[in-house]
């Protein structure tokens, strides 16, 4: 018999899961000690923990149809109330307009009960629904389910869609024990793999298995045999704040079909290059021919625009103009499909990707260098940088160059500024389109720098009670917050929020300035009255701080994903307080300098006493966008100090003298 040449053979290191020869969790093997388990002792606070699972994916070829088999089986224990929500299972099968179609056979799932007889799940207890034109979902709930109950499924699920064999997830929500995966690859089928997450598999093996894949007519294939076990995976816990997507962080092997050879020597390739990508996107319909429409719009725009002879101001004029041309139409979703750029200019209505475009069409047109930036938002998940995904794709801005200077823009946000992307699109990096000299990887770190300036005059009545004026400055990102959270709100309204925020807050009046000019820090102006001490006797505790963080936003004991907050954050603090001459200040807070490792940040804080005026001085500065698991209990601790720190009390002892000044 003939055999495919070796050479197509790729050992892609995907992770693939086999049961092993032993089989030691066979369906219906429950043991006492599962149905006796109370508490998962790697995490106590487990609501339920998987024991054992395992997935294995084979190409079958039956009767001269190729298609992908994967099989899926897992034993989850419930440990208490909370757990059972996991007793619900999803499959997405896929469907395609061909009317192809995924499919799930052999689902079998059974509930155990300490002391009962198990409970079979019925098929009239599975349901299909609809989710779109491509995808539907196959739900089940176990029967008799309670916390105690130890749950078994498995299923088959075969396709058509090569491009879907998706790999295996090994960690969840809920804690695993023990999870394997294990695949059977033709070696005329080629697939690159990514392998994504913190954790560390336990085994990592590849192996030949000769003649294994029949092609018809004589012909085999050897094939790749893989085995990958994950063990004692800890549950990804997403409940804090400062994340992206927990795909980026999640440990799973992920397949991506990239050729399959065939028999006469011909293949079909899934997975391009950047080279190509490229060459196709340059005289893509929607993509780089929307680009010659710098002829149509250097007729179009003001004249005005185009004989600025200051290069920045032109570049910002235009970029303001395009940003008050467009309203941003929420319709159109798709970066890469409909895309008229004409089209939406007269009609003053485009989509993200229509308003960047005509941007960079606008610019070009000014003969700027102006490029197209392909960006994934944060909630998509990072772009796969070894070979052309455009799925991953989700965003398009724009790149400007000015005498070395790089500048990214968007113009569909009417609250940004300059050189800032909207902070969805802050995923660390993105693919500049350069049809000339080839792609590359940007870093999408914000240059612009972010901060919050408060500072405040306030006078202490006898009563405890501050009166007096304060200011806040914001710029950049947090301007861009402030703005659009007053933009659906009226004054009133809004004060009201602010009222609502802390209870013992009145604004007695209020001004802003640049609410409409966003090349500016924006400010407000306010005149307050808050009842900011209490008293025992003739004793006063005094908090100096107007405003401050209630919660620390990190309360895990070990987070195993980064802190990503975007960008830079500065923030000052400044108050002054008049005591009045009948009180005497007993006590003031200690002065307090913490640092975190490797310059990442400071939190400052001093506290002066001259007379009876108080004079207090906060600084808080994180330097990194993104912080390491490593550095998880340093920032930890980080806000706790602030937090001790805001919560600090000056101690005043009120007597029955007033003095009076001559």
């Amino acid at each position: 018999m003939k055999k495919i040449s070796t050479l197509f053979l790729l050992f892609v290191t995907t992770l693939i899961l086999s049961q092993s020869n032993k089989k030691p969790y066979t369906f219906d093997n429950v043991n006492i000690d599962m149905l006796k388990m109370k508490v998962y002792e790697k995490d106590t606070t487990a609501n339920a923990v998987v024991i054992y699972e395992h997935g294995n994916t084979t190409v079958q070829n039956v009767n001269n149809s190729v298609f992908l088999r994967t099989t899926v089986y897992r034993k989850i224990k419930i440990l208490n109330k909370e757990g059972e929500k996991h007793a619900t299972v999803k499959i997405y099968i896929y469907n395609d307009k061909n009317k192809s179609k995924e499919k799930v056979k052999k689902i079998r799932a059974v509930t155990h009960n300490l002391n009962e007889p198990i409970t079979n799940l019925k098929s009239k207890q599975i349901f299909t629904k609809t989710i779109n034109s491509s995808w539907k979902e196959v739900t089940f709930t176990f029967p008799n389910v309670k916390p105690g109950s130890v749950l078994e499924y498995k299923y088959t699920l075969e396709s058509k869609f090569f491009f879907n064999f998706s790999g295996w997830t090994f960690q969840s929500d809920i804690p695993k024990i023990h999870s394997e995966f294990h695949a059977l690859i033709p070696g005329n089928w080629r697939y690159n793999r990514s392998f994504k997450g913190l954790i560390n598999l336990s085994t990592n093996k590849a192996t030949l298995k000769k003649h294994c894949f029949s092609l018809g007519h004589g012909t085999t294939a050897d094939c790749e045999e893989l085995t990958y076990i994950m063990k004692d995976i800890p549950a990804f816990i997403e409940e804090e704040k400062y994340s992206t997507t927990k795909n980026n962080y999640i440990s799973k092997i992920k397949f991506e079909l990239a050729e399959i050879f065939y028999t006469d020597g011909t293949s079909k390739q899934y997975t391009t290059t950047w080279k190509e990508t490229d060459k196709r996107l340059k005289y893509d319909e929607s993509i780089g021919k929307q680009l010659k429409s710098s002829s149509f719009l250097s007729k179009n725009l003001p004249n005005d625009l185009l004989i600025i002879e200051d290069k920045m101001s032109q570049c910002k004029s235009i970029y303001k103009y395009i940003q008050n041309h467009f309203s941003l139409n929420n319709d159109k979703v798709s970066i890469f499909k409909d895309v008229d750029v004409k089209k939406a200019y007269k009609e003053k209505l485009g989509s993200i990707s229509e308003i960047n475009l005509a941007l960079i069409s606008a610019l070009k047109a000014a003969d700027f260098d102006a490029k197209i930036i392909l960006l994934a938002t944060r909630d998509r998940g990072f772009p796969t940088k070894i070979h052309p995904i455009m799925t991953d794709f989700n965003y398009l801005a724009t790149h400007l160059t000015i005498n070395d200077q790089t500048y990214l823009l968007d113009a569909s946000d009417d609250y940004l500024s300059f050189d800032m992307l909207p902070f969805k699109a802050l995923n660390s990096y993105g693919r500049v389109l350069d049809f000339e000299n080839g792609s590359y990887w940007f870093s999408t770190t914000p240059k612009i720098k972010t901060f919050e300036k408060i500072s405040a005059k306030l006078k202490m009545n006898e009563d405890g009670t501050l009166i007096g004026n304060v200011k806040e400055t914001y710029n950049g990102y947090f301007s861009k917050f402030k703005k659009e959270l007053i933009k659906d709100k009226s004054e009133e309204e809004y004060l009201i929020y602010l009222e609502n925020k802390n209870k013992n807050l009145e604004i007695i009046s209020y001004t802003n300035e640049e609410l409409d000019n966003h090349e500016n820090p924006f400010i407000e102006n306010f005149e307050i009255e808050i009842q900011a001490a209490e008293s025992i006797g003739n004793n006063f505790y005094l908090n100096p701080f107007i405003e401050k963080y209630t919660k620390n936003p990190f309360q895990l004991k070990q987070r195993n994903y980064p802190v990503n907050f975007g960008f830079k954050i500065s923030e000052h603090y400044t108050v002054q307080i008049d005591i009045p001459s009948n009180f005497i200040i007993k006590t003031i807070p200690k002065n307090i300098a913490f640092t975190l490792p490797n310059n990442g940040g400071l939190f400052i804080a001093n506290f002066k006493q001259e007379e009876n005026k108080i004079t207090v001085f906060t600084k808080i500065k994180l330097n990194q966008t993104i912080y390491k698991t490593n550095d998880y209990q340093y920032l930890k601790e980080f806000f706790n100090e602030i937090i001790k720190t805001q919560n600090s009390l000056i101690t005043l002892e009120k007597t029955n003298t007033v003095e009076t000044k001559s």
